[in-house]
């Protein structure tokens, strides 16, 4: 959190689900239900605020009771991956297939099990510029192997509060510092394509800057060439002044719109991921190392190793002689005595040969500081440009016939003359159209070049006449080269060449500048797009793995209500047991009727009839073999009939679940209580 002390009210109340805001100078929040803060606040933090709210200041109370919620609450969570096996048949097996070790023998121990966690960082990232764009950004590290992982994993699996016992959490500094390489890498697709967007609004606005100040100066150049010379010195440091505006006006806009980020770290989460790590001993002729390989069962497989001298992560490994691990792209041998070496042990170079030399071979140079292998020892302090690996070729070092055909242009012209080459430059934009244009227009070429203007003008007419009609690019042309070629005198002619030239070449690079624009919009369309659907993946997958935690605290929820059900009916029939006497099949039958009877709305003397009921025709029951639902309904249908209500033998079955029939006959069992007085 911020050190600012309104900053820290104002993150703390977002952060627990309140709402937060400056207005004015003034900050003011509403905090959430039950988090533990006030409920509105109002501070004044800035000098010319409204002077009717607080101060606030360091020692305030709302400012300590936020301390002691920020201190409970805590930035870090702990979960685990449940449900893992202690062990996995033919992981030695695995592990020799997925890793090559190149140089060096592997020697596998037992496996053993073992908890060691994911750290996910999220970090809030702002890009700021002449806008202010933010996002919240998750960076994974394997504390393990110091990896960069894709947190995205951890949205496919059930997760559980709390940590795993023995739970290896060491490394979380070292995983940071990996963190921060792995932001650098997540947010330089977004820090470029906004660099892109403030670089045309940059252009534009540079653009209208300098057109505002170049009319400030020509119209001060105006006024310079008519004004007297008293007044030169005054229009001059006006000219300096605009110039001195001009440049600071550049320098802010540059800074307006330089893209800068910020990453603030938001909080941290640590998932324990349950492991198999596999003992694995590395052995070389000159170096050996022992590793612990992780069969991680989160991924369901073995995790890549980390070479020492780049960082990268990968399944091909190569020993040193020093005992690092190094990737294909950094491990080398020695140009000398052919012992392994890499980018970690940090060796030399030749200064002659440029090929990596290991430490013990290397010889120091006292005159320019260089090394040199054993074969050119001595000479490094000589060796002005580095010589290189392999002569080239004689094939390669003269070019072919093809090459030297592709290398001409239309410019080259054997014509001599200070206007060589300007016919072939007008029609350059069309020359690879068309097979033998070069050719066909080499002789007006010519002509032009000695400034033989009559000779040029019949050799366009007669261009003219042999060209062919579906060529109309090239006949509208030769058309121009004929209306200028007509202008009298013929220096005149050669001028109005030179224009329609350089008005092509305009033309040409304004069009191929157009088609680059539309390139690079419809480059960065497509990479919006991309960042668009990928943002659209990660919302479903977050919104995917929100349904389903949903749907498994609604079954746990279930689960936990029916269990209280179960307890509150076998409670409520210990209870009953226990205020109750007579037989157990009695207490039971007395039992249903109170709390089928009560749930179902029915008035307290109908429960009290059916009760003296049963009381009654306890003998009876006592004796029976019968379930307690049976009984419990013939009891209801027969008090109910001896009240003189309309009774239904179906329907006082159905509130105990059993049939008409059962009651039928246990409502016959009951016949010798009907002689008797009715039941009050």
């Amino acid at each position: 959190m911020s050190v600012d002390p309104s900053e820290f009210l104002e993150d703390i109340y977002a952060q627990l689900g309140g709402l937060a805001e400056r207005r004015s100078g003034v900050l003011e929040a509403v905090a959430a239900p039950a988090c533990g803060l006030p409920d509105a606040i109002r501070f004044r933090v800035a000098d010319d605020a409204d002077p009717s709210a607080d101060l606030l200041h360091i020692g305030h109370p709302v400012l300590e009771q936020a301390l002691d919620v920020g201190r409970r609450i805590g930035r870090v969570s702990v979960r685990h991956v449940p449900g893992a096996r202690g062990n996995r048949s033919g992981l030695e097996a695995a592990a020799l297939k997925q890793f090559a070790f190149r140089n060096a023998r592997a020697q596998f121990e037992p496996a053993r099990p073992a908890a060691i966690p994911w750290a996910v960082f999220h970090y809030r990232v702002s890009y700021v510029w002449d806008e202010k764009r933010e996002d919240l950004v998750r960076v994974g590290v394997d504390l393990h192997s110091g990896a960069v992982v894709d947190p995205v994993r951890l949205s496919a699996v059930y997760l559980e509060d709390g940590g795993l016992p023995g739970a290896d959490r060491g490394g979380l500094r070292r995983a940071l510092d990996r963190s921060r390489h792995g932001l650098e890498q997540a947010v330089r697709p977004r820090v470029d394509a906004f660099t892109r967007q403030a670089a045309r609004y940059h252009e534009v606005e540079r653009t209208r800057l300098d057109r505002y100040f170049q009319e400030l100066l020509t119209d001060l150049d105006r006024r310079e060439r008519g004004a007297p010379p008293e007044r030169l010195a005054a229009l001059r440091e006006k000219r300096a002044q605009v110039e001195l505006d001009r440049d600071t006006r550049r320098r802010e806009l540059d800074e307006k719109f330089r893209v800068r980020v910020a990453a603030r770290l938001s909080c941290l989460e640590v998932v324990d991921v349950p492991r198999l790590l596999l003992p694995l001993a590395l052995r070389t002729k000159h170096a050996s190392r022992d590793l612990l390989l992780s069969h991680s069962f989160l991924t369901h497989q073995l995790d890549p190793l980390l070479c020492e001298g780049c960082g990268a992560a990968g399944f091909d490994v190569y020993l040193c002689c020093e005992g690092h691990l190094a990737c294909p792209a950094c491990f080398a041998d020695c140009g000398a005595c052919r012992r392994s070496t890499c980018r970690a042990c940090a060796p030399p170079s030749c200064a002659r040969c440029q090929h990596p030399v290991c430490p013990r071979c290397a010889t120091p140079c006292g005159d320019c500081g260089g090394h040199a292998c054993e074969r050119h020892r001595g000479e490094c302090h000589r060796s002005e440009q580095p010589a290189p690996l392999a002569a080239p070729s004689p094939q390669g070092s003269t070019p072919t016939r093809k090459q030297l055909g592709s290398a001409r242009t239309l410019s080259a012209t054997p014509a001599a003359g200070p206007h060589a080459g300007l016919i072939l430059d007008i029609f350059q934009d069309l020359s690879g159209w068309y097979k033998d244009l070069e050719s066909f227009l080499r002789p007006l070429d010519e002509a032009v070049a000695r400034a033989q203007i009559p000779v040029a003008e019949r050799l366009v007419h007669d261009m003219r006449a042999r060209i062919r009609p579906e060529v109309q690019d090239v006949a509208s042309r030769l058309e121009a080269v004929a209306t200028r070629l007509a202008s009298r005198p013929h220096r005149a002619a050669i001028r109005l060449l030179e224009e329609l030239r350089d008005a092509l070449r305009t033309e040409v690079l304004d069009k191929r500048q157009r088609w680059e624009a539309q390139q690079r919009a419809r480059k960065e369309r497509e990479e919006a797009q991309a960042l668009a659907r990928q943002e659209r993946a990660e919302q479903r997958r977050q919104m995917q793995a929100l349904a389903r935690q949903e749907r498994r605290e609604e079954k746990a929820s279930d689960r936990q209500e029916r269990e209280e059900r179960v307890q509150a009916v076998v409670d409520s029939f210990r209870r009953g047991r226990a205020d109750s006497s007579g037989p157990p099949l009695v207490v039971a039958v007395q039992r249903l009727l109170r709390e089928v009877l009560a749930s179902h709305g029915r008035p307290e003397a109908d429960i009290a009839s059916a009760l003296t009921l049963s009381q009654r025709a306890a003998a009876i029951i006592a004796g029976s073999r019968s379930s307690p639902h049976a009984w419990a309904a013939a009891l209801l249908y027969e008090s109910n009939r001896a009240d003189g209500r309309p009774v239904d033998q179906r329907q006082s079955g159905a509130l105990f679940g059993v049939s008409g029939a059962t009651v039928s006959q246990r409502a016959a069992e009951l016949a010798p209580l009907r002689k008797r007085a009715p039941v009050s």
